[in-house]
């Protein structure tokens, strides 16, 4: 009874809100999915050095931060549509 006595009153539940708006949950999937993409452009990395290219120092650091810039890109993106259709 005491703990409904006190969620009632305004000026605690404000704490409470707070605390429950960060939701650690979105964060680890936000993570996850960034993975997954980095790792799907990785893959396709990997299909373009299997036929031949993209070995030389330009093409192949060119390939690599195209990866980690897409996988970013991809999540935000992915991450953005979900948000304006929810």
């Amino acid at each position: 009874m005491a703990l409904d006595r006190r969620i009632g009153q305004p000026r605690r539940l404000h704490g409470s809100r707070c605390l429950c708006q960060f939701d650690p949950w979105k964060t680890i999937l936000f993570g996850f999915t960034w993975a997954l993409f980095h790792h799907l452009l990785g893959g396709i990395r990997h299909i373009i050095w299997d036929t031949g290219h993209g070995f030389a120092y330009p093409q192949r650091e060119w390939l690599a931060q195209a990866t980690l810039i897409g996988g970013i890109v991809l999540t935000v993106g992915v991450w953005g549509i979900a948000y304006l259709v929810s």
